[in-house]
């Protein structure tokens, strides 16, 4: 019982921290945070934060290393086939703005003004390899090329998306964002008409 209570203790602890790096992420650049500034903000003890991490770049990594891995455990649940159909919600577009949704707040700071956006281009590098391989299945007389091209246009598109998303105050449900950007990618401009 005791550890359950020390892991749910870290658990919390790793989570205050996460969130007021985030919020301290949206206000200044990461060499401006101090770790007194964020351990008075979290409420949270030095010692306690250097028990877990060195410094401000050590959590920083480790986040994005959270992060990175829980991206990849969710691109390896679905493929792109289920994105085809029009008759219901596309689980890969489903699957990805769910992620997001869960990440919210380290999407913010991937994606705010004080990023220097390294780690979203790692992320997209990750799902290019995956997502190529299965274009490549779906769309077979497309050349390699083609393909590429395909991808960093979808790509940068649904980084837009998500930032529009995000500015907005995730308005639209995740069903909504998936519906929407599968309908986006599979039609272009013909989904302005219906």
């Amino acid at each position: 019982m005791t550890s359950d209570k020390n892991d749910l203790r870290v658990r919390n602890t790793k989570k205050r921290l996460r969130q007021t790096f985030a919020q301290l992420m949206s206000e200044k650049p990461l060499q401006s945070i101090t770790v007194a500034e964020l351990c008075a903000r979290a409420e949270i003890n030095r010692s306690t934060f250097y028990a877990h991490y060195s410094d401000i770049y050590d959590l920083q990594q480790k986040l994005e290393q959270e992060i990175y891995l829980e991206f990849q455990a969710t691109l390896a649940q679905v493929d792109l086939a289920s994105n085809l159909s029009e008759d219901r919600v596309p689980l890969f577009m489903l699957t990805i703005f769910r992620f997001l949704k869960r990440n919210a707040d380290m999407c913010a700071v991937f994606l705010g003004p004080h990023s220097d956006r390294q780690f979203v281009m790692n992320l997209l590098e990750t799902a290019k390899e995956t997502t190529l391989v299965q274009y490549g299945q779906i769309y077979k007389k497309a050349s390699p090329h083609q393909l590429e091209l395909f991808y960093t246009f979808i790509a940068y598109g649904c980084i837009g998306l998500l930032e529009y998303w995000m500015k907005n105050g995730f308005v639209e449900s995740v069903e909504e964002m998936a519906q929407l950007s599968n309908r986006m990618i599979l039609h272009g401009a013909s989904f302005l008409e219906g």
